[in-house]
């Protein structure tokens, strides 16, 4: 039996796909030999590093102009300054060229372009937005900025492509980011129709039909991520159950097992006004710009910016249709999972926000969420009985702090105490917190709307929070997986810690 083609989980340039992705490849190698540098967002799953991979093969085949380096930024260990992470980066080329490459400040590049004899040197760092984790990162950006356009006898030999999400988006967007004009910024979409075709039928060597091909466009609307997943169960799984089953199969399977995914998608990378575009777009179809801010009483440069998001984000899609532009939303699998999971979700904490600050915000709401129980339950002064170690430890920090004799106040004890403290705290008043305290919608799409279910949901992400958090404080690695876990499970949690009040 031939071997599955498909490895949905794995970036595979022999399965690099579109029109358009091909067409941006081409643009993004001229542009580097014009000297230009660039970045390139996608959401999550698009096929970015794929897209990378896909470029530096195109590069090596092309030319003897340009040498790439692959670099993934997930790889690094943590660094506590911008000059330990430059220092990996010119240790990640030294490897990929087999020669050392030593030298003070910035000297290494004109070695590297030496030992290459390629006229320039291209970096193609992925996952760059892990960089912003770092509370070094703006200076970072800085001394990138000045080493790719304003080092004479440095700058004309290197340059780099990017790639990242939505808190990518913050250096393209923001007032002052160092980055904004000294790259050339590009976006990746979905696959079109025929592009999703030749994706289903040419790696089986036409196993599939014209009849699959129109069932894997509409379940994923062009997703090359939900393509894969789809058709690597269903290359699985079609002679044993047939083609129909088999998609339907591979569709519980993603759904019963990675639903974290569009979660994600839809509550961490998208905000509530993009949410409220892709809502319209569901009720009515196809619309314009135009139309949209009309129906929203948005302005229509705000929603082109939202549409772009949601693009990009790969769940709406951008077409031309009698000579105007209209959007639609793309793909069964997410809409129906919209359909049923979707909340109204008013938060002041943005989507590009850093894992950083997004834990920051976690930590603030989860302990004023329990002191407030606490106080209006007149359960403080029953915390020295229930929790006698965690208590003593947090006098013990009040007192080191505050250089005092005293023990701390029970309103401020929780100040004092580890981050996994107010979830115990919750855990132990379960009940009277799952009834009375979360928000009834909230707490039933994040939880369930069974109590002991909920309770270990809960567990986990206090489990899961509590590690992650600890590794992010101390600088060491985390996976991307990883990262996109704390993401979602951090806003989860800040969504049940609202005022119960505002359940429906």
């Amino acid at each position: 039996m031939k071997a599955n083609p498909y490895h949905w989980m794995r970036p595979n340039p022999d399965l690099f796909y579109g029109t358009e992705r091909f067409e941006l490849i081409t643009e993004i190698i001229s542009g580097l030999k014009r000297g230009e540098s660039f970045a390139v967002i996608g959401g999550r799953r698009i096929g970015k590093t794929t897209f990378l991979r896909k470029l530096e093969e195109e590069i090596t085949k092309a030319n003897h102009i340009l040498f790439p380096v692959y670099i993934d930024a997930q790889a690094m260990p943590g660094a506590s300054s911008p000059s330990e992470a430059f220092n990996w980066i010119r240790s990640s080329v030294q490897q990929s060229i087999g020669a050392d490459l030593l030298g003070d400040d910035w000297g290494w590049i004109r070695k590297a372009i030496d030992v290459t004899r390629c006229p320039k040197l291209i970096l193609l760092i992925d996952e760059f937005d892990t960089l912003r984790e770092y509370s070094w990162c703006f200076t970072f950006f800085d001394n990138l900025r000045a080493v790719l356009h304003n080092m004479p006898g440095i700058s004309e030999w290197i340059a780099v492509v990017i790639t990242g999400a939505r808190m990518m988006q913050t250096l393209r967007n923001s007032a002052g980011s160092p980055l904004a004009n000294v790259l050339t910024w590009k976006y990746l979409y979905l696959l079109n129709k025929e592009d999703t075709r030749r994706l289903v039928q040419e790696p089986t060597g036409m196993q599939f039909g014209s009849d699959v091909s129109e069932t894997i466009w509409v379940e994923t609307g062009g997703h090359p991520f939900l393509v894969q997943h789809l058709m690597h169960h269903l290359f699985e799984k079609a002679e044993e159950m047939g083609e129909k089953q088999a998609i339907e199969f591979a569709k519980s399977k993603f759904l019963d097992e990675h639903s974290i995914t569009f979660r994600q998608w839809w509550f961490d990378h998208l905000e509530e006004d993009e949410r409220k575009i892709y809502r319209v777009l569901r009720e009515k179809g196809k619309m314009s710009a135009a139309e949209i801010a009309e129906v929203l009483e948005y302005k229509v440069g705000t929603v082109k910016e939202y549409l772009r998001t949601l693009s990009y984000m790969g769940v709406v899609r951008k077409e031309k249709e009698n000579e105007r532009e209209v959007f639609s939303i793309s793909g069964i699998m997410f809409n129906q999972w919209v359909e049923e999971n979707d909340i109204v979700k008013e938060t002041d904490v943005p989507s590009s926000v850093s894992l950083h600050n997004l834990f920051d915000e976690l930590e603030r709401k989860l302990r004023s969420f329990v002191n407030n129980y606490l106080r209006d339950t007149g359960k403080l002064q029953e915390l020295q009985g229930l929790f006698e170690d965690q208590v003593r430890e947090a006098n013990e920090r009040y007192r080191r702090s505050t250089n005092s004799d005293g023990d701390c106040p029970l309103e401020r004890i929780l100040e004092y105490t580890d981050f996994s403290f107010p979830f115990e705290i919750i855990l132990r008043f379960w009940k009277d917190f799952y009834d009375n305290r979360f928000p009834t919608d909230e707490r039933n799409v994040i939880l369930g709307r069974d109590p002991n279910k909920a309770k270990q949901r809960f567990e986990e992400r206090r489990e899961v929070l509590t590690r992650i958090r600890n590794d992010l404080r101390h600088s060491r690695p985390i996976s991307e997986h990883d990262k996109d876990k704390a993401r979602v499970f951090c806003r989860d949690m800040i969504s049940i810690m609202e005022v119960k009040s505002h359940a429906r």
